[in-house]
This record gives C-alpha cells, sequence and structure tokens, in this order.
C-alpha cells in the first residue's frame, strides 16, 4: 500500500476553500472524520488512490498540488465579491465555489484560445462605463441604446425562456460570455468575474428563466461598474453592507427594473389599471420578466406598501421555485444541455481552434471540461 506524503497545509486549504467541513470530506470519502483529521495533522498519510480521490472527485484540484510546499496563490472568494458580506461567502456551498474556479479558468482559457484580446467587435465594459452614483434612469437608457434592442422588440419575445436566449446573444455579442449551469444552491441565481476582455456572467440554470433574465441584467450592471457580483433570491443581506457596496447593489437592483422595465412606458399601462395579481402577471408577460419585478416597481412608486411587496413576494418566489423541478434544458439530451450551459459563443472559439489546428482533440477536452472521447462525440453532435 503506497502512502503519500500530502502536504498537509495543502490539504487543510483545499478543503477550506470550498467551505467543507471535515465531516462533509468523510461522507464524500466514505471515510471517518477522525482518519481525515489524521490526514490534515500528518498523523496519518493517505494511499496514493486516497489522494487521488480526494483531489479529482472531492476538491476537483490537480494531484500534484497537494505535494507543493505551501498553499498556491489563488484569488479569493473575498477578491473577487467585494461587496458580499464574509458570513455570506461562508454559506456558499462548494458546488458554487468550484463552478466560481471554473469560471476563472474559463477566463485564462479565453484569453489564451484569443490572444489575450476580446473577439468581439464591440466590448461593453469598456465602452459604457457607469458608476454607482449614475442617475438609474439615464443609466438603463445608455444601456438599452448601447445593446440596440427597443423596446417593442423586447416585448414581442413570447416567453422569458425566448428572452434569456435573445438578451444572452445580445450581450454576448457585447463581449460578454454568459454560461449556465446547475448550482445547487437555489438562494444563488447568479454571479460575475469582471475582466476588461473576458467578463464572464453565470446564471443558475434551476431557477425560473424569468428570475435568469434577472441576473442576467443584475450581474450586467456588476460588470459596467468594473466589480464581481455575486446574485441572491433575497436581498436582505444588503443592509449588512457598507454604504460604498451597499449602493453598489441597490443601484444593480434599480438598474434592472429601470431598464427591463422603462419608467415611462410602465407608468402609461398601469394607469387606472387595477393592482392584483392578474394585471400584475399580464404586465411581467408584457416585458417578459418576473411578476417580483413588476411588484418591485409598483412599491418603489408607493402603490404597495413594504408589507404587501414582502408578503407577495415570498409567495411567488415559494410558487416559483425550480423550473420544473429542476428538469434540464434539451429534454435530457446531454448533449444539447452541454451547449446551453457552455453557450454557442465559447463552444465556437474552441473548435475554431481545433479546426485551425491551434489545439487537438486533447485541448478541446480540457477547454470544455470534457472527457476526450466524450469531446470527439460532443463535436460530432454539433
Amino acid at each position: 500500500m503506497v502512502r503519500a506524503a500530502a502536504n498537509v497545509e495543502v490539504l487543510k486549504w483545499a478543503r477550506e476553500s470550498l467551505n467543507l467541513t471535515i465531516d462533509d470530506v468523510a461522507r464524500r470519502m466514505g471515510r471517518s472524520s477522525e482518519e481525515i483529521l489524521a490526514w490534515e495533522s500528518g498523523k496519518l498519510l493517505p494511499t496514493y488512490v486516497q489522494l487521488e480521490t480526494l483531489a479529482y472527485d472531492v476538491y476537483k484540484r490537480p494531484v500534484a498540488i497537494f505535494f507543493f510546499p505551501e498553499p498556491p496563490d489563488e484569488i479569493t472568494l473575498a477578491d473577487s465579491f467585494r461587496t458580499l458580506p464574509d458570513f455570506e461567502l461562508a454559506n456558499l456551498s462548494p458546488t458554487v465555489i468550484k463552478l466560481i474556479r471554473r469560471a476563472q479558468s474559463l477566463q485564462l482559457r479565453l484569453s489564451d484560445l484569443c490572444g489575450g484580446a476580446s473577439p468581439s467587435d464591440r466590448n461593453i465594459v469598456a465602452d459604457l462605463r457607469l458608476t454607482h452614483t449614475t442617475a438609474v434612469n439615464r443609466a438603463a437608457d445608455l444601456l438599452r441604446e448601447y445593446l440596440g434592442v427597443p423596446l417593442e422588440v423586447q416585448s414581442s419575445w413570447r416567453n422569458a425562456d425566448v428572452a434569456f436566449k435573445e438578451w444572452r446573444n445580445v450581450i454576448g455579442d457585447c463581449g460578454v460570455f454568459v454560461f449556465k449551469e446547475a448550482f445547487q444552491q437555489d438562494e444563488i441565481s447568479g454571479f460575475c468575474l469582471y475582466d476588461e476582455e473576458f467578463p464572464i456572467i453565470y446564471a443558475n440554470n434551476t431557477l425560473v428563466e424569468t428570475r435568469q433574465v434577472f441576473t442576467l441584467f443584475h450581474e450586467l450592471a456588476h460588470l459596467l461598474l468594473h466589480t464581481g457580483g455575486i446574485a441572491k433570491i433575497k436581498d436582505d443581506y444588503i443592509s449588512a453592507l457598507r454604504p460604498p457596496e451597499r449602493g453598489v447593489e441597490v443601484f444593480c437592483n434599480k438598474i434592472v427594473g429601470a431598464f427591463l422595465v422603462p419608467d415611462a412606458d410602465f407608468a402609461q399601462r398601469i394607469r387606472g389599471l387595477p393592482i392584483d395579481d392578474d394585471h400584475m402577471s399580464d404586465l411581467a408577460d408584457y416585458y417578459c420578466v418576473s411578476r417580483e419585478v413588476i411588484l418591485r416597481k409598483l412599491r418603489d412608486r408607493r402603490l404597495v406598501d413594504q408589507s404587501t411587496y414582502d408578503e407577495l413576494a415570498q409567495r411567488w418566489r415559494d410558487q416559483a421555485g425550480r423550473k420544473g423541478g429542476g428538469r434540464e434544458e434539451g429534454g435530457g439530451n446531454w448533449y444539447a444541455n452541454q451547449r446551453v450551459y457552455l453557450g454557442p459563443k465559447f463552444i465556437d472559439i474552441v473548435l475554431s481552434a481545433y479546426y485551425r489546428n491551434v489545439i487537438d482533440i486533447y485541448g478541446v477536452a480540457e477547454h470544455l471540461g470534457m472527457k476526450v472521447d466524450v469531446a470527439r462525440r460532443f463535436e460530432s453532435h454539433l
């Protein structure tokens, strides 16, 4: 039985970087908590097979890292998401943390494949610079003008699913890469990582499409402020932020409503309209947004009070839950789902490099996060 002389400091760092406890790791490894603790204290060395399982299946790290003399430097969650309180960062699930690491890796891969420069003709994060003190309606108008999608086109989309796909394409053409994944933590609806050339937005695919649309623009607002961000279903954490960070989150929430539901048009449509569930649903369908966005607009106009807002918003969240009970897109077709998750823009960049012999099939597999034989079938499927 070959024992692996892993660095105990790196073992502990890898676990803590995913917000995992000793007991969490023990359950995933099928070992006792005492044994995992012994590995981290140096009293017992894991076998090489155990270390491989720990590295690849639990921590999603290269096994070589565990032989480093010290934990490697990497961008921390606090560095990436300055507007989220420490206690919220500590509550992120291992799955979400791994997705954030995946997004960081994707930025590096995109930079490598694209020669360090954005492949898009337009770059919205460079062209449209905002601050959280910018007048919200002015910011919404600038964004509408830049994206080039008039309200009459937005309102012609038949549902929020179509709206998300259309907005994703439009924003993608402006230099932002949008990915989707099942987060397995439904209180987190998405996040973004800022970069001047390769900004990334990730949306939680298990949430209803109207929430995904909201997330898309909440995170886009973060990018236009040159900050990373994490979107949560409930925004009660905002009160715990310091004033500058609180101002950023309030601005990002407000610009979503001001952009997707323009004030002038909204005022005209609600004139003389009874405020009830049916009419709020009709308005939400027209703008391809959630009823909560409409409700927030009504609250801001003092047409509903805070207690009514809280009650209805919570009821609608409970009713919505996960779309289709957590059903994946593509009717269970794994290849179709991966195309939705990765997005055609990123896939085209990877396969273009493959067809130009810049990378081989092993590079395709590495960039897409697949095994080689799966990557071959995926390319054939497309």
